[in-house]
């Protein structure tokens, strides 16, 4: 019975370790996806922000018929701070008035700047 094959059920070691080590690359790509998508959804979230808060300044602006010049300040809301800025600008039509919002958050390096322009017609 030397040379005879003994025939057994089951998976050779090779086989197990291939097999997990092909399952281990699934799940990191998975989860490297995974990450990057939630990555994505914060900073669409504090776009979102951005832009809210850049066009409740604008419609503010533009209710009345503002005064030449610039201003600032500082936004602090639940989850958010950053500043603004307002910007009016004279127009070739005397009526009218360019209204320019900048709305800037985050720290150095990971900064966020949304700008919006309209005009106030008196």
């Amino acid at each position: 019975m030397r040379g005879e094959l003994v025939k057994r059920d089951g998976f050779t070691l090779l086989e197990v370790l291939v097999s997990l080590a092909i399952s281990a690359l699934i799940l990191f790509l998975a989860f490297a996806v995974n990450s990057r998508s939630i990555d994505s959804v914060r900073e669409s979230r504090r776009d979102i922000t951005l832009l809210s808060i850049a066009e409740d300044l604008l419609i503010e602006e533009t209710a009345g018929f503002p005064d030449l010049g610039k201003k600032s300040g500082e936004i602090t809301e639940p989850g958010f701070s950053g500043t603004y800025t307002v910007t009016v600008r004279e127009t070739p039509h005397p009526d009218a008035r360019e209204v320019v919002i900048t709305v800037v958050a985050g720290e150095e390096g990971q900064r966020r700047i949304t700008e919006i322009h309209g005009v106030a017609i008196r």
